[in-house]
């Protein structure tokens, strides 16, 4: 008998919570409604698109997370936030269904409003609250009920680099990295060129004073020809400047270009390599009745010895005003010279010798000297003989 009494006495007590907790809500009517609006920017009119729209019921839940974003800045998300939307291509958003409770409508038990608190994020314009009050009214959706005009926070600029050796372009592959703060976070990208120049087009960052400051580092030439430890700035750009090897420029308007000077410290001779015209003698030319000259010379093997290794190319077809042409020539490109010459180091001879199409029978030479003065291309003029 005790025992049961324990339990009606623990069920009559858990009936009595549960009327409790139930209590606020007894007699209480639901209510809801939607809700949309337009954002638009302030200067043009035009509807912006992608901006977060967060609302609240609660006035002081929407103005303490406000305050939390202003005491930290950057990105703003309220995860916590029961209604969200985010603007269309035309500016538009909506909530369709807003939720609430009371006991006695505005209107009676069918008809109820609400005031609503809004937020509103986006990187290109901020994050700002909507100072209206606005008012929601239920079984309706507040079709445009609110309109918010805003100015555009962020800019874009234009950066052009240009690699230099003293006023030519540098053409060989440059890598680096550049990176910036755009306001929110920091952006960084691993980039190339082989023209001698490098664009960022579209450099986004939020408008101040100061502008965003570019930093260039890593700065590296891929057949290691340049000194990239020493860099050279024009000393009358005062948006540039470098520490240790490190460039920052300083971008404040809409299009800056800067110049990077580097000192070449080898020449590669596998840049356009050793090209050149083979030529027969005169007399060998006007001897020359069976044409064995002239065809000999579409197969003749060029070969070139730098330090110890051997290149060799073999020449191409020729180009002749007639078979009664006073000489023939034929001209050979391409011959790759897979080496570095130092620069300042003196001249690095090279011996260039034309062979018979079996390799052979050598039928004449030249040699040619390359050193500082060594820019794009190396090319040489070569009498051969048969005997």
């Amino acid at each position: 008998m005790k025992v049961n009494r324990y339990i009606c006495l623990s069920l009559a007590l858990l009936m009595m919570i549960a009327a409790v907790s139930c209590s606020a809500d007894f007699g209480q009517n639901v209510y809801y409604g939607g809700i949309s609006g337009i954002v638009k920017d302030k200067d043009s009119s035009n509807g912006v698109s992608g901006v977060k729209v967060y609302l609240y019921t609660s006035e002081s839940e929407r103005d303490a997370a406000f305050s939390i974003w202003e005491d930290n800045d950057g990105l703003f998300s309220d995860k916590d936030c029961l209604y969200k939307a985010t603007t269309d291509s035309n500016g538009k958003w909506t909530v369709s269904k807003v939720v609430w409770m009371a006991k006695d409508g505005a209107w009676g038990s069918d008809y109820d409003h609400i005031p609503v608190y809004i937020i509103y994020f986006s990187e290109d314009y901020g994050c700002w609250k909507e100072e209206e009050k606005i008012e929601l009214v239920s079984g309706t959706s507040n079709t445009n009920a609110i309109e918010s005009k805003r100015e555009k926070i962020k800019t874009t600029s234009k950066l052009t680099l240009n690699f230099r050796e003293n006023n030519k372009a540098i053409t060989d592959e440059i890598t680096f990295t550049y990176s910036y703060n755009d306001g929110y976070s920091d952006i960084k990208k691993d980039v190339s060129t082989t023209n001698g120049q490098f664009v960022i087009d579209s450099l986004s960052y939020v408008k101040n004073d100061d502008g965003a400051v570019v930093t260039i580092s890593n700065i590296m030439t891929t057949n290691g020809c340049w000194n990239t430890e020493s860099l050279i700035l024009d000393p009358n750009d005062s948006n540039i400047s470098q520490e240790n090897g490190v460039i920052k420029i300083k971008v404040n308007k809409a299009s800056v270009t800067s110049e990077i000077k580097m000192d070449r410290t080898k020449y590669d001779l596998g840049e356009n390599g050793i090209s050149g015209r083979i030529t027969a003698s005169r007399k060998q030319v006007m001897e020359d009745t069976g044409n064995s000259v002239k065809n000999s010379l579409d197969s003749l093997v060029v070969k070139a010895e730098i330090n110890g290794t051997t290149y060799s190319v073999l020449s191409g077809n020729g180009n002749y005003d007639s078979d009664t042409a006073a000489s023939f020539s034929v001209d050979f490109s391409g011959l790759a010279v897979n080496e570095k010459v130092e620069k300042g180091a003196g001249a690095t001879t090279v011996e260039i010798k034309i062979y018979s199409q079996d390799g052979t029978t050598e039928l004449g030479s030249t040699t040619l000297d390359l050193d500082s003065h060594y820019e794009s291309k190396n090319s040489v003029n070569i009498m051969v003989s048969w005997t």
